[in-house]
């Protein structure tokens, strides 16, 4: 017996529809799989997609309009880490630095931002201790002082409050 179209969209229909991180997890495994291949210039060209994908995703979660399933924060800090690894890999710590800067800081706006989804909010401080790990290997491989390293402690600090834990800051000490 054939369902009829009126009953609504069939399981296969529903099940067939993309996920919203389904282009971030493409960028991503094309990335994965240039790196394997020792292109470093296709790698980290796909995985800066990523990263600008995760952005937009993220954007419009802490506008409250994200897809109930996508959680923005791990694939921001994923691809910003795999952007980072592939320059730093290249020498270019400079720009592997500003990369993870610049996850660092949007974490931290969404942090304190109090209009934005509370779960989206946790979801990013949860993830800001990754981020701000990978920001300070950066900044030590490419020789950065020690005050500069404090900043970037202190601002993740300021906007963490108990949510970043003493042991966890002293790690990066």
């Amino acid at each position: 017996m054939k369902a009829s179209a009126s009953k609504g969209p069939s399981l296969a229909a529903a099940s067939s529809r993309p996920h919203p991180d389904d282009h971030w997890r493409k960028l991503m495994a094309n990335g994965n799989a240039a790196f394997r291949a020792g292109d470093l210039k296709e790698a980290v060209a796909y995985y800066l997609s990523g990263f600008t994908e995760a952005e937009g995703l993220l954007h419009s979660a802490a506008a409250g309009m994200a897809h109930p399933e996508s959680d923005p924060a791990p694939a921001l800090v994923v691809a910003a880490s795999n952007a980072a690894r592939v320059h730093g890999d290249r020498g270019d710590h400079a720009k592997a630095q500003e990369i993870l800067q610049r996850a660092t800081v949007l974490l931290r706006t969404i942090i304190s931002d109090v209009t934005a989804p509370p779960a989206l909010r946790t979801s990013c401080l949860q993830h800001l201790n990754r981020a701000l790990a990978d920001l300070i290997g950066c900044m030590r491989r490419a020789g950065a002082d020690a005050n500069s390293i404090a900043q970037e402690i202190d601002a993740a600090r300021r906007v963490a409050g108990d949510g970043l834990s003493a042991t966890q800051i002293q790690i990066f000490h």
